[in-house]
């Protein structure tokens, strides 16, 4: 079943669909980051499994009451639930070059091109964010604070890619069109406003 959420609390938002199960996933991911970023003190976040288990199409009420986020074992807290890794031996040769004859504006653009470069160089239609993630190691790029909700950002703004899950990410026809006829070369002047 496809379920669809979009949140926005204090000017951040959230924007997924997919699987249930990936959608309450990233819900409670984006809550819990939010409930930290308003309340360091505060343990981890409101009422989120209760939350979580209504209807996508209805809007929740924000809680006052703060507890533990409870794991679906029942048991302990739960960490966030994706945090970036490099790979180490990942086939990256070539990236840089690659890389240089573009001046992207954005974190959106910048996933684009790397996945274009693991789609033409290395052949492959899908990639991970871990590999992703590789990219912006290597090339000593700000890597975003964020680092999944740049993805989620880059699928809901702009409709570049599409993805299942941090390890099944590909473009989308957006993306492509996008990469094929506006994004900015380097060296040339930008050709959409």
């Amino acid at each position: 079943m496809e379920t669809r959420v979009r949140v926005s609390v204090k000017g951040n938002e959230l924007s997924v669909e997919g699987a249930d199960v990936f959608v309450k996933e990233m819900y409670l991911d984006f809550m819990a980051r939010m409930e930290l970023a308003l309340d360091p003190q505060a343990s981890i976040a409101p009422d989120l499994e209760e939350k979580a288990s209504a209807p996508a199409n209805k809007k929740v009420p924000p809680s006052s009451k703060t507890k533990a986020l409870k794991a679906p074992s029942g048991g302990k807290s739960k960490e966030p639930t994706y945090k970036p890794k490099q790979i180490h031996g990942l086939n990256l040769t070539g990236l840089s070059s690659y890389y240089e004859k573009f001046s992207p504006k954005n974190n959106s653009e910048k996933i684009l091109i790397f996945g274009k470069f693991f789609e033409e160089n290395l052949g492959q239609d899908k990639f991970k964010a871990d590999e992703i993630y590789s990219c912006f190691r290597l090339l000593k790029l700000e890597i975003p604070k964020a680092f999944w909700q740049a993805f989620i950002d880059t699928r809901s703004k702009h409709q570049y890619i599409n993805f299942s899950g941090h390890e099944e990410i590909w473009i989308a026809d957006m993306g492509e069109n996008f990469f094929n006829h506006k994004l900015a070369k380097a060296g040339h002047q930008e050709a959409h406003a």
